[in-house]
């Protein structure tokens, strides 16, 4: 009897459906399903998503906007300052970064939505530095111009799904400076520390969220620290309730300035994670993290991608 029935097991899980086989990073979206809440998945996103210039101090990626759209990372963390000739300059810091949102950033982020129009991102805007009034005036203007206007999400609510978002970008506002804007706007954001806060769209619609941005340590001896404090928040968004619409954002970057810079806490931290995550599905929610170019940073995407569906 046994030798009849492994046989039919085997052949029952090798003929199995396995949608990861036909995931493909540049489009992993388009296997899920309309209805599943965008706060249910797990998504890949970088930190300083713009920031390749700055030496050991500054830098935090390696690879540009659009390798990392085409890696499968849908998250992203743009921090602005208004320039003297009227754009908005990504900026890390004090370091400019040879980007403006108005010609380098968003029109990468509205052509690839247009050729890949199962997909959605998320966007963190950040002022860095400048006039407020100036950045709000050029922000407003580049969001509501007609061709930039209609690839945003207006309104937000806690289980808003990823049907709703396809094709289009939620921005989320990390300064409240705008009265009129797409997206939702953070109350409550505290700086290197884990903070609940709310996310509110311009209709008065409010997201609870949980935020892990511990990112100032004494020397990267600390990275292990700094890891556990990922992995401690995943968990929590791994373990929520699975009628829970709480949004968990995870920044796994960190310095240790003017000693150890970025890439000295993403060497360990994102290799400590990639041995963390489990294969089986998990919503992780949306992770943050520093030279997703590397092979570990590589990893940490593929895992988060695939924890969207198991193997």
């Amino acid at each position: 009897m046994l030798r009849l029935i492994f046989p039919l097991l085997f052949a029952f899980f090798i003929f199995l459906p396995n949608h990861s086989q036909n995931i493909t990073p540049i489009a992993w979206m388009k296997q899920l399903p309309d209805s599943i809440p965008l706060c249910h998945l797990s998504i890949p996103a970088t930190h300083d998503s713009g920031a390749l210039e700055g030496g050991e101090a500054f830098q935090t990626q390696d690879l540009t906007l659009e390798e990392q759209l085409e890696l499968g990372v849908r998250g992203f963390d743009i921090r602005l300052k208004a320039c003297d000739n009227n754009l908005l300059g990504v900026y890390h810091s004090i370091v400019f970064q040879d980007l403006y949102w108005e010609t380098d950033v968003l029109p990468i982020f509205i052509n690839f939505l247009e050729e890949h129009p199962s997909e959605t991102l998320i966007v963190f805007v950040k002022k860095e530095g400048g006039s407020n009034t100036t950045f709000a005036n050029l922000l407003t203007q580049s969001l509501a111009s007609p061709q930039n206007a209609p690839y945003f999400v207006t309104q937000v609510s806690n289980d808003i799904t990823l049907g709703t978002c396809r094709g289009k970008i939620l921005l989320i506002h990390r300064d409240n400076l705008l009265t009129d804007f797409p997206g939702a706007q953070c109350h409550g954001w505290q700086n290197n520390t884990s903070s609940l806060i709310t996310l509110k769209d311009r209709h008065g619609n409010e997201v609870e969220a949980s935020v892990e941005d511990h990112y100032q340590f004494p020397t990267a001896e600390s990275a292990k620290e700094k890891s556990a404090l990922a992995w401690s928040h995943m968990k929590q968004s791994m373990n929520a309730d699975k009628h829970s619409y709480k949004w968990f954002f995870t920044f796994t970057s960190a310095t240790a300035l003017p000693e150890d810079g970025p890439q000295a806490f993403a060497t360990i931290v994102n290799a400590e994670l990639c041995q963390q995550m489990m294969v089986a599905p998990a919503n992780y929610g949306i992770i943050f993290m520093d030279f997703a170019g590397t092979t570990d940073g590589r990893t940490l995407i593929h895992k988060l991608i695939h924890a969207n569906f198991g193997h």
